[in-house]
């Protein structure tokens, strides 16, 4: 039976040490998971700049993408200083004009800003 003083110094040396533990592998699958929500997250931002003509909305999602390619990078960087792979990104999606994209396949401003 693991004996409570035993297992506080296990807790508290490494804090005092700088002892550094490696990542457990659940962490490494929760900032791969999250680096390809983000990722993905790009691309949606993208095809939704390219649908709306809203001048707002065009800014939300313009802001959104910022705060997510600012993300993006840091957790890239933590991710290749703990030595973790990255995984390749989605290719970036072209710009288009919003007018030449057919109405039924187009989502409308509302549902873009509802997502």
């Amino acid at each position: 039976m693991t004996n409570i003083f035993e297992s506080l110094k296990d807790f508290i040396s490494p804090l005092i040490d700088n002892e550094k533990n490696p990542l457990h592998v659940g962490e490494v699958s929760n900032l791969w998971i999250l680096l390809t929500m983000l990722e993905d997250g790009i691309s949606l931002y993208q095809t939704s700049l390219n649908t709306s003509k809203d001048g707002e909305l065009l800014h939300t999602l313009e802001k959104g993408m910022q705060l997510s390619i600012n993300s993006i990078n840091k957790l890239k960087t933590f991710m290749q200083h703990e030595g973790i792979p990255l995984t390749k990104p989605a290719e970036p999606k072209p710009k288009s004009n919003p007018d030449s994209i057919p109405l039924g396949v187009k989502q409308t401003d509302d549902e873009i800003a509802n997502k």
